[in-house]
């Protein structure tokens, strides 16, 4: 893969991991050989960043400047800023109201109600890869999307499978379409009806970089699944590549009842809220760049 060659001019073989002395050049040359991945590590820091955990721990350095230049008030009001801010994010009301309102429009369709197509398009998402001490895969929601695309592969709803996704930055790291691929074979699905697509690094090179793997099959129709929080951006970039998209998620998301242990912060609050907050992020970021079109991707 370049980037992992690229990261090795910059002083960091891909074989050793070891720290090698690097000139100023050596990364003017990183920059020329990968700058797709260094503006998708970019695109991936700034979004964390941008995050409410991440506004919240900028907010604290900023008071720590405030106040070791004497500037009390002001550091004390960035504090309290920064508290109410985390605070709101961490309610379980506001992580449940942001999870309703992105799965509102692609609720789950029952398998009988699903259309046959042409294949399915499985996304990853979150694949933890092998590792000395790890010796098996973690999934995670990843596992999830995959089960419901073997699910609707093995209802014969379409022949082929499509798995998307590469690494999005590592060495000597299985790309998350050859894992989820192994997985697929693990419960049954032939090689044959698998194709791995392995060098997308965000949504949008999913459906690219798919797009080009279909052509060669003549794919067009899919089943596109993925969460349904994360459908609608999806559903936008697969039809932008050319595809004629049914959206097959799987998870209704949550069912809220008002209660007040809701304003207590809790972790996992902050969690979901977090992700939700990175998927209307993704959208806007998305919208701003043209890579999705049309009253979806509102």
């Amino acid at each position: 893969m370049v980037a992992r060659g690229a990261w090795a001019v910059a002083g960091w073989p891909a074989r050793t991991g070891k720290r090698q002395p690097a000139k100023v050049c050596d990364y003017c040359v990183l920059w020329a050989a990968d700058r797709v991945y260094l503006m998708v590590l970019l695109e991936k820091v700034l979004g964390a960043l941008a995050m409410p955990l991440g506004t919240a721990l900028l907010a604290g350095v900023l008071a720590i400047v405030a106040l070791a230049f004497h500037r009390r008030r002001t550091g004390m009001a960035i504090i309290a800023f920064s508290t109410i801010w985390l605070w709101f994010w961490s309610m379980p009301i506001v992580a449940k109201t942001l999870a309703m309102q992105l799965v509102s429009d692609h609720y789950p369709e029952r398998m009988a109600a699903l259309p046959e197509a042409d294949a399915i398009v499985l996304l990853s998402g979150d694949v933890r890869p092998v590792t000395e001490r790890q010796p098996y895969p973690m999934l995670s929601i990843s596992g999830d999307r995959a089960w419901h695309a073997f699910r609707i592969w093995r209802s014969g709803k379409a022949p082929v499978i499509i798995v998307a996704g590469g690494v999005v930055w590592g060495a000597n790291v299985r790309p998350a379409a050859a894992i989820l691929g192994d997985f697929l074979q693990d419960l049954g699905v032939p090689e044959s009806a698998i194709l791995r697509e392995e060098r997308s690094r965000n949504t949008r090179q999913n459906a690219e970089y798919s797009a080009e793997l279909a052509e060669g099959i003549g794919v067009k129709k899919v089943l596109l699944v993925t969460n349904t929080w994360h459908m609608r951006r999806a559903e936008r970039a697969f039809q932008r590549a050319g595809f004629d998209v049914v959206p097959a998620s799987f998870d209704a998301g949550p069912t809220y009842r008002r209660q007040i242990m809701d304003l207590l912060p809790r972790v996992s609050a902050l969690n979901a809220g977090m992700r939700s907050f990175r998927e209307y992020l993704g959208r806007m970021f998305y919208r701003f760049r043209s890579w999705i079109t049309g009253a979806g991707a509102q």
